[in-house]
């Protein structure tokens, strides 16, 4: 399928294909929106691969197969009759093409506030409702996001956090997707987008230490009045941050086991990140490469604030992969048989 100039493909496993033309008309319908309100797409490639994922997370990542001006994501369909539900997750994924590009490959592509971005992408999908469905379908949605803040239950806790960390990483997201919202309506929705528009079509300088760089492009764009909830979003809600040091990894294309093991080191931490520069953890972790039926590889990356998720073309493999701890997103080349993270 095609909007303009961007190219949408959808991939299906065999169980999951009577949703895959409702997901790729949902995706062309969150596109145009979203290049509507925050501008043009950065990527003129979009491949969404349909399929059931662990701990019930959709993952998004930029580089998939070998050119880097490609970009895709997973979709979990753990309750795939929910209509809503899984236009939620499309609309939410499609929205870090903008904000994960935009602002934390630009500017550290291995550091960035991992809440700060989910709660904008969660802002995305909110509005997307919004725009497409019934005010009660939209009121349903909103007040889910509320209430997974306020007392996060059992159930979808289960599905979501496996761990203390998890369960604040998440009521985090929610936080800031409520106060983007609030702040949203009190500033007007079209001077919002209009300020959010102006914001990612400048330079992108935002990095963990430099946080501030947002909060105060906003502060400078809107009227004073507005200070209070911007500084609500940016110092009362918790930023997780977390980066990959010291990696190199040889990856091997087994057809005998399917699989491989690497270790790496991962530096982490959560808390208030304009108050608490310092990294707080330090975890060694495994992370396991499968294969699937459509020939992908499936990068797992247990994270204590989250899990990121890379898929290749086992047909563009190459032999060995080194990583650069500075950068985040993986981009193969297949002529040199490397590739930078």
């Amino acid at each position: 399928m095609q909007l303009g100039n961007v190219q949408v493909t959808v991939l299906s496993l065999d169980k999951f294909q009577k949703q895959q033309q409702f997901i790729a008309d949902s995706a062309m319908k969150i596109l145009e929106l979203y290049q509507e309100l925050l501008g043009s797409s950065p990527y003129p490639s979009i491949q969404i691969v349909q399929r059931p994922i662990e701990n019930g997370l959709s993952r998004t990542f930029p580089g998939l197969v070998t050119l880097s001006s490609k970009i895709a994501f997973n979709i979990d369909l753990n309750r795939p009759d929910n209509e809503i539900s899984v236009f939620n997750l499309v609309a939410h994924e499609l929205a870090h093409f903008w904000f994960g590009y935009k602002i934390v490959e630009k500017s550290h592509p291995a550091l960035g506030s991992r809440a700060f971005i989910e709660g904008l992408a969660q802002f995305m999908s909110l509005m997307a409702v919004k725009s497409f469905y019934p005010p009660p379908d939209f009121e349903r949605l909103y007040q889910f996001s509320v209430k997974s803040y306020a007392q996060f239950i059992g159930q979808d806790k289960a599905l979501i956090a496996t761990t203390h960390a998890d369960e604040e990483r998440f009521l985090t997201y929610f936080k800031s997707s409520l106060l983007y919202y609030g702040l949203s309506l009190q500033v007007g929705e079209d001077k919002f987008f209009e300020v959010l528009r102006k914001f990612l079509s400048g330079p992108a300088t935002l990095t963990p230490q430099n946080l501030t760089d947002f909060r105060d492009f906003l502060v400078a764009n809107l009227k004073p009045e507005f200070n209070v909830i911007i500084r609500q979003v940016f110092d009362d809600a918790l930023f997780f941050d977390f980066r990959i040091e010291d990696v190199a990894f040889k990856l091997t294309n087994s057809k005998d086991k399917g699989e491989v093991v690497i270790n790496y080191r991962v530096v982490g931490s959560y808390g208030n990140k304009l108050s608490m520069p310092e990294p707080q953890v330090k975890l060694l972790l495994p992370f396991k490469i499968d294969f699937d039926e459509h020939n992908f590889m499936d990068f797992q990356i247990p994270l204590q604030y989250g899990a990121h998720q890379i898929s290749l073309d086992l047909t563009k493999t190459p032999k060995s992969i080194s990583i650069d701890p500075e950068h985040w997103y993986l981009d193969i080349n297949p002529d040199t048989n490397s590739a930078v993270f």
